[in-house]
């Protein structure tokens, strides 16, 4: 219990998912620059290997909050009295719960709420790109996936910052091709830039959320 608070409280989530698309980030770069390089670690296996790795830490880490809640609730002389049988358990199918109604409700608003807000928004997201990627022909594929974790990884209301920093990183850069490189006449493409915004998000999204109008959004 005391190794969970101290990963969670040094924000150990945020600083994997740093890790984790900095990883993702390198090797793609890395095969679009030199494309003939063999070193293993370049392999594609290892990109949706990093990917999946986010998507368990997403998952797990309202689940691990809401347990470890209710291991040191069931400790305390005063919150023993939320649960069962000093407060009636929460019944599914007619079969009690040792949580209580009270319990539940604590862990959705802070543990469960903004993960699932921010999975909704990531889920209309992936599906709007992988319609243009389908019967358009205006993303790849990649994009779906890269898109839906940094959603992910941005919580919410980072999910807001993270879908204005996209396009906002995509139209720099091609402004930057322009004025030094003139010669390549380059396209707009999000690809790289899910990843960059998303990483811009974790490291920084708290502060950015505290010092703007973004805070209104925190549920």
């Amino acid at each position: 219990m005391k190794f969970i608070n101290l990963f969670f409280n040094f924000h150990g989530p945020s600083i994997l998912y740093g890790f984790l698309l900095f990883f993702i980030l390198a090797i793609s770069f890395f095969r679009f620059r030199w494309p003939d390089l063999k070193y293993k670690i370049l392999n594609p296996k290892y990109v949706f290997f990093a990917l999946g790795l986010i998507l368990i830490i997403f998952l797990a880490q309202p689940l691990i909050f809401t347990f470890a809640q209710y291991a040191v609730w069931k400790t305390s002389p005063v919150m023993i009295y939320v649960f069962p049988p000093h407060t009636p358990g929460l019944k599914i199918f007619g079969l009690e719960t040792p949580f209580s109604g009270y319990f539940l409700r604590y862990s959705w608003q802070h543990f469960i709420k903004a993960p699932f807000f921010a999975a909704i928004a990531s889920l209309i997201l992936s599906s709007l790109i992988f319609i243009f990627y389908k019967y358009f022909n205006r993303f790849e594929l990649r994009d779906v996936y890269f898109a839906a974790i940094g959603g992910l990884v941005g919580g919410w209301p980072g999910f807001m910052i993270y879908i204005f920093l996209v396009p906002v990183l995509a139209v720099f850069w091609l402004l930057a091709l322009k004025i030094f490189k003139p010669e390549n006449q380059g396209e707009l493409i999000l690809t790289p830039f899910w990843l960059v915004a998303a990483l811009i998000v974790v490291l920084f999204g708290d502060i950015i959320i505290r010092h703007t109008q973004f805070i209104n959004l925190i549920v």
